[in-house]
């Protein structure tokens, strides 16, 4: 995005990385920083409303919330269907995103105004041909077309996430045709075209 001499790059992912042939599970991965914008809290309010209880979710990372979200989840008796697997990197990260079936980012705007960019999660979950469920805040909209390449649900409402859930877990092509969408759309975002814009802004 330029305006006068202001240019806009987003961050970018090496798709080669998270090269991964889609594979239908059930399994729901959120990865980043257990605050407030992520909105984390929405996730768990849904899983209580899901009734198949073969759906896992895996939340990875730290952050000032993950003792109250563990207290809710321990609390409604979720610890079955939920995992805190804390602060992944490296190989294993790649691992979990690959081994994933459906990636979320519920992320919403804060009180404060603070609201999500363009998470590098989501490239890197795109990259690996993950079906997407993402709210429609910050720069998520820019990438996720809904009914195209994932579901855009609206932000604090643990209702439409359950509903984005068990729409894509009973429906295998559907998820399928999403990640798909999703690994063709993230290849404007590979480091190699990124790099570039980079490059021939430092170059100016």
């Amino acid at each position: 995005v330029k305006k006068d001499n202001i240019s806009v790059i987003p961050m970018g992912v090496d798709t080669n990385l998270y090269k991964n042939n889609y594979k239908f599970n059930k399994n729901i991965l959120f990865l980043g920083r257990l605050a407030g914008k992520k909105g984390v809290k929405y996730l768990l309010e849904a899983i209580k409303l899901v009734k198949d209880n073969k759906i896992k979710v895996y939340i990875a990372g730290e952050g000032p919330l993950r003792k109250e979200l563990e207290e809710f989840t321990k609390k409604n008796k979720l610890q079955n269907k939920i995992k805190f697997l804390g602060y992944v990197y490296g190989k294993e990260k790649i691992n979990l995103v690959k081994s994933c079936g459906i990636f979320i980012i519920p992320s919403i705007i804060t009180e404060q105004g603070d609201r999500e960019g363009l998470p590098v999660s989501l490239l890197e979950a795109m990259a690996a041909g993950k079906a997407i469920i993402a709210t429609n805040v910050g720069g998520i909209k820019e990438i996720i077309k809904d009914n195209y390449n994932g579901l855009l649900i609206k932000q604090r409402d643990a209702k439409e996430i359950t509903n984005a859930i068990e729409k894509l877990t009973k429906n295998k092509n559907l998820a399928s045709k999403f990640g798909k969408n999703a690994k063709k759309t993230v290849l404007n975002y590979d480091w190699k075209i990124i790099g570039k814009k980079y490059y021939n802004i430092l170059k100016r």
